[in-house]
C-alpha cells in the first residue's frame, strides 16, 4: 500500500504538503473523534504553553523541553495527552494508554508559535470534554511563562483558576496539579497555592536542570503522584495557609 500511496502523491503537485498537513493534524483529529474517559485511574495531561512569549527569552522554550524530557519517564504505563497553548488549544498527543509521550514529535510542534496566552478556560473546556469523573484522578501538568491573557474576564489573569476550579470541583473530579513557571510571573505564589492545595507540585525557575534540589524535587512529586505523599503536600500547604506563608484559596476544602 505504501509504494501505491507515494506513487499517487508523487504525481499531485502540492499533495506532499497536504499530506504533511493532514499527518500534523492526525492527532487533534484522533482526540476529537474519540469518546470521553471516566477517570478511573490516574489520567495524565500536559498543557504546553506556545504562547509568543516563550521564544522572547531563548532559554524559555529550551528549559521547557527540558522539563518534558525529564517528565516523559515519569508518565510511561500510564494514559496521558499533551496539548500546546496560545490563542486555542492544539492537541500534540492523544490520549495514549501507555503513557509513552513522543518528546520529539512534541517537541517539533511546540515552537512558541501560538500567539497569547488562553489558559484556564481552555482547560476546563479540555477537561469537560474529554473526561467525566470517576474514582481516580485527572494529574495536570502545566509549563507555562505567563498569566493567562485570553480566557474571559471571569477567568482572566492568575485568579482565573478559581472560577475553573470550583467547575471542576463541583462536577466531581478530583484533580491534582503541577506547574511549571519559566521566568518572573505575577503572583506566582498563586500558582503555587493551586499545586499545594491539590498535593501536587510547583516550580519557579528560569532554566531547568533535572539535578538542581529544586527540579528534582519537583520530578519526584510527579513520580510519586497520590497516596500518602500527595496528602502530606496538602498538609503542609493547610499548614502555610495558617502562618500567612501561602494564601488561602476560596474553594479548598481542608483535609
Amino acid at each position: 500500500v505504501a509504494p501505491l500511496v507515494g506513487a499517487a502523491l508523487s504525481r499531485h503537485r502540492g499533495a506532499l504538503g497536504i499530506a504533511g498537513v493532514l499527518l500534523a493534524q492526525a492527532p487533534a483529529i484522533v482526540d476529537a473523534v474519540s469518546s470521553p474517559v471516566v477517570v478511573d485511574g490516574v489520567e495524565t495531561v500536559l498543557y504546553l504553553d506556545d504562547s509568543g512569549s516563550m521564544t522572547w527569552q531563548p532559554h524559555r522554550l529550551k528549559a521547557g523541553r527540558r522539563v518534558l524530557g525529564s517528565l516523559a519517564p515519569l508518565l510511561s504505563g500510564g494514559p496521558t495527552r499533551v496539548l500546546k497553548f496560545g490563542n486555542s488549544p492544539t492537541v500534540l498527543s492523544p490520549r495514549e494508554v501507555a503513557g509513552d509521550v513522543s518528546t520529539a514529535l512534541v517537541e517539533m510542534h511546540w515552537d512558541g508559535s501560538s500567539g497569547g496566552t488562553y489558559l484556564w478556560k481552555m482547560i476546563e473546556d479540555d477537561v469537560r470534554a474529554r473526561y467525566r469523573p470517576g474514582r481516580g484522578k485527572l494529574r495536570l501538568v502545566v509549563v507555562t511563562d505567563g498569566e493567562d491573557t485570553l480566557s474571559p474576564a471571569e477567568y482572566n489573569g492568575v485568579a482565573g483558576m478559581d472560577p475553573m476550579m470550583k467547575t471542576l470541583l463541583r462536577l466531581g473530579f478530583d484533580i491534582e496539579w503541577h506547574i511549571v513557571v519559566l521566568g518572573e510571573v505575577e503572583r506566582e505564589a498563586r500558582y503555587q497555592a493551586l499545586a499545594g492545595a491539590t498535593g501536587g507540585s510547583f516550580l519557579s525557575a528560569k532554566t531547568f536542570d533535572p539535578r538542581e534540589p529544586r527540579a528534582a524535587a519537583f520530578l519526584e512529586a510527579v513520580g510519586a503522584s497520590g497516596g500518602r505523599d500527595r496528602r502530606d503536600r496538602q498538609r503542609r500547604y493547610e499548614r502555610d495557609v495558617k502562618s500567612g506563608k501561602a494564601e488561602r484559596l476560596e474553594w479548598y476544602r481542608a483535609l
